[in-house]
């Protein structure tokens, strides 16, 4: 027969000397607030969230590995239940509440509808053969590591030439870069990077002559 853990050995012995009988009151060794016991077993906790509380409060370091490893090995494989599913909008609110409760969250959006300032600056440089956040096919089957669109920050369709302007984000993905970088022109496109900073110089330049240099960083 397997031994008993600290916990359950705990429990037993507050259940024949603590445990509130049927149709008794008492409080919750757990939390504190009173209900009655409608079971006909003894209760020791109200409810049962506060008796798994207790009982991993008083497990001891190897039971509680022990225990996390079979639960690893039972959900290993499954998703959950909400995978893929749309957040309602109650639970929008609470994460965004709470991201900006932390201060987690970008202080710049750009790309997939959202337009960045340094963005809006190459717009206003670039000659309207550019077109901005241009999707382009992968061309690749699914599985194969990639999207089936990769969307460019500024695309000319004449040229084959793309405009990638690149913030904070990029410095922690410049792997993932490197890999839309390199399927692109596998497709026959060029691909050129700027930074947001020398964007704003570009555009300084550009607001105090009237002309612009970004042409030249794509030719």
């Amino acid at each position: 027969m397997e031994p008993l853990s600290n916990a359950r050995k705990i429990t037993q012995l507050l259940l024949l000397t603590a445990g509130i009988r049927y149709g008794k009151s008492g409080a919750c060794k757990q939390c504190g607030s009173i209900f009655t016991n409608h079971q006909s077993r003894y209760r020791l906790y109200c409810g049962r969230s506060c008796a798994r509380k207790a009982m991993w409060a008083n497990l001891t370091k190897e039971e509680t590995q022990e225990i996390r490893g079979r639960i690893g090995k039972k959900n290993q494989g499954k998703t959950a239940w909400n995978r893929g599913l749309p957040q309602t909008p109650e639970v929008r609110a609470k994460l965004s509440a709470a991201n900006k409760a932390s201060g987690n969250q970008p202080r710049i959006r750009g790309g997939n509808g959202h337009v960045a300032p340094c963005e809006a600056m190459a717009r206003e440089m670039l000659s309207l053969d550019w077109l901005m956040q241009y999707a382009i096919p992968t061309k690749q089957k699914r599985g194969s590591g990639y999207p089936y669109h990769y969307k460019a920050d500024f695309a000319n369709l004449e040229t084959k030439k793309i405009l990638e302007i690149d913030g904070q984000v990029h410095g922690s993905r410049k792997h993932l870069d490197a890999k839309k970088d390199e399927l692109l022109e596998s497709l026959g496109w060029s691909v050129y990077r700027v930074s947001n900073q020398k964007i704003q110089e570009l555009y300084t330049t550009f607001k105090s002559t009237g002309h612009t240099t970004i042409l030249s960083l794509v030719s």
